[in-house]
């Protein structure tokens, strides 16, 4: 019994200590899809793609206006009103449409990019933690969970300069 509780003893000890010289770092992805160059580039391109669709949304939006004032002419006769109208019912729907299919662009925009930008945060992170001995990278957001970390594991600001290819680290 005794030889039994020596051995449990000295695993235990053994586990305790190494896990003792694990290393542990904590990156912010929010900051860093945020912050670096990678991420505020496929921001921009989001960003633009969006006022794209603004842009051919208020040109319908403006052309339904227009019509809408021809509309209210006392001139206009009963079959010019409703081809007036018929067009205004085309214009909305066409803008209903482009609305639908913008939302579903732009979020597959979203979503490819934010998963192309995870994947070389892991490709960085990978080589960083090589490079510096780090056992494990805690992260926030969606993509995995950290209840509290010290600004002593913070290598976001590491990682954000090495995605952006610069060869000086910040911290």
């Amino acid at each position: 019994m005794k030889k039994l509780t020596v051995s449990f003893l000295s695993i235990f000890m053994l586990f305790v200590f190494s896990k003792a010289q694990e290393k542990y770092a904590y990156v912010d992805l929010i900051k860093v899809m945020n912050e670096s160059k990678t991420g505020q580039k496929l921001k921009k391109e989001i960003e633009d793609k969006f006022n794209f669709f603004k842009s051919k949304a208020q040109k319908i939006e403006r052309e339904i206006k227009e019509i809408q004032k021809q509309l209210a002419s006392p001139l206009l006769s009963d079959k010019a009103k409703s081809e007036k109208q018929a067009k205004i019912r085309q214009l909305q729907r066409q803008l209903q449409q482009l609305t639908i299919d913008a939302q579903q662009k732009l979020n597959q925009m979203k979503q490819e990019y934010e998963k192309k930008l995870i994947e070389k945060i892991k490709l960085v992170a990978k080589e960083y933690t090589d490079k510096e001995g780090i056992d494990i990278i805690f992260t926030n957001g969606m993509y995995g969970a950290v209840l509290y970390s010290d600004s002593r594991i913070d290598i976001t600001d590491k990682i954000i300069s090495l995605l952006d290819g610069e060869k000086n680290e910040t911290k």
